[in-house]
């Protein structure tokens, strides 16, 4: 008879290949954040289907770094620079965005009769790495979460870009962007760095603190430029699909009409 151990893994290793699968499948097709929805979707499915799919804390821990450390890289000297000649600017949109968070939050609470963090998280824009990891700390309903933001991307996706090319002379063509990658080494020191202060954070409790401590040790490192670079996109994208597939594991048990309900929320809070 098989350990639970060697259970755990085969199911742990089922779970990462059915990820893989899912992220090629989306990318060759287009979709929208293909390494994150991808193999969400694909997981999902899965577990729908009987299939025991699972991923373990240390390995969610440490794609959580990578994706914190590649959301604090885009922070440079420059863009501190810029972002201290406008203040205003940044007051408006932290204003904004909050504006849009508790707005939106209230419509998901009252209308579709969703939990006050679930409903917050949910309608709070920006990066769904970073809203997802902090979901799975505070106890809010990641499956939820994952369904209506996924809908949020799907939808500005295919709308933005018509939009921009009709109403702007914006290239559209998408070219790559070239760019430096972060050092091996600077790469190390920096994930050292951040488990042993994701830890401290985690002590005293503060929410998605593996993220937030990879964020913090990235954004000071590349502001001022002691650790230029990005992470490698081998890495990164290596993440992201296991971040997706740590979705997917979450959507097992969801039913038929909790997903119409959440697709339905993501619809409205979008075009409001």
């Amino acid at each position: 008879m098989p350990s639970l151990r060697n259970l755990q893994a085969r199911s742990v290793m089922v779970t990462v290949l059915l990820g893989v699968c899912g992220a090629f499948m989306a990318w060759w097709i287009g979709v929208p954040a293909p390494f994150l929805t991808g193999p969400a979707v694909v997981v999902s499915l899965a577990g729908l289907f009987g299939v025991n799919c699972q991923i373990p804390t240390f390995l969610r821990n440490a794609c959580i770094i990578v994706i914190g450390l590649s959301l604090g890289s885009s922070v440079t000297p420059e863009i501190l620079k810029v972002a201290g000649a406008w203040p205003a600017s940044l007051i408006g949109m932290c204003v904004s965005v909050s504006v849009v968070m508790l707005s939106g939050g209230i419509v998901l609470h009252r209308t579709f009769g969703l939990g006050r963090k679930t409903s917050l998280l949910a309608s709070s824009p920006g990066h769904l790495s970073y809203v997802i990891g902090l979901s799975a700390d505070i106890g809010a309903d990641t499956a939820v979460i994952s369904v209506i933001q996924s809908m949020r991307v799907l939808l500005l996706t295919l709308a933005v870009p018509v939009a921009v090319a009709t109403l702007t002379e914006a290239d559209m063509t998408l070219r790559p962007l070239g760019g430096n990658t972060l050092a091996f080494v600077d790469f190390g020191v920096l994930v050292v760095l951040a488990v042993l202060f994701g830890m401290f954070l985690a002590q005293i409790k503060v929410p998605a603190a593996f993220l937030i401590s990879g964020m913090i040790l990235s954004s000071f490192g590349h502001g001022t430029n002691l650790t230029p670079g990005g992470v490698s996109p081998a890495i990164s994208t290596a993440a992201f699909v296991v971040m997706g597939s740590l979705i997917g594991t979450r959507f097992s048990g969801v039913s038929a009409n909790l997903l119409r309900r959440s697709a339905s929320g993501g619809i409205v809070l979008t075009l409001s």
